[in-house]
Formats: structure tokens, C-alpha cells, sequence
């Protein structure tokens, strides 16, 4: 993922990480990892995932919260 716009925090593996525009991260295939947008502004990123992928088979985890 790379991020265009806006600032905000990563979660990775369990690490939370800052990130701001020019930030890139990786998030490995299987690994739980969240996005979470600090800013007063929109954020924008750009996604990019190997092999390719769509949101039929995108696990997303609606009961964890981000930490603090």
C-alpha cells in the first residue's frame, strides 16, 4: 500500500506504525492488518495486491478494534 494523502496509523502483525504521504507498507498475504486514518482529512491510497485479488476473497475483521 501506498499512501497519497492524509496521515494515519498501520497495523501490522500486531505493531502499530505511523504513516503520512510517501509511506509505503507491506502486509503479508494471510496477516491481520488495519488502516486507520488520523487526520482531519480524507485519506488516499493506492493498493496494490500479489496475486491478484478482489473483495469476494478479502477477509475483513469487523470485530477488532484498532488498538491505541
Amino acid at each position: 500500500m501506498y499512501i497519497i494523502s492524509g496521515t494515519g496509523r498501520v497495523l501490522v502483525n500486531g505493531k502499530v506504525t505511523s504513516v503520512n504521504p510517501g509511506t509505503i507498507v507491506l502486509f503479508p498475504q494471510g496477516e491481520l492488518h488495519m488502516l486507520h486514518n488520523t487526520g482531519t482529512t480524507e485519506m488516499k491510497v493506492i493498493c496494490f495486491f500479489a496475486p491478484a485479488t478482489n473483495l469476494e476473497n478479502y477477509k475483513f475483521f469487523d470485530d477488532i478494534d484498532f488498538p491505541d
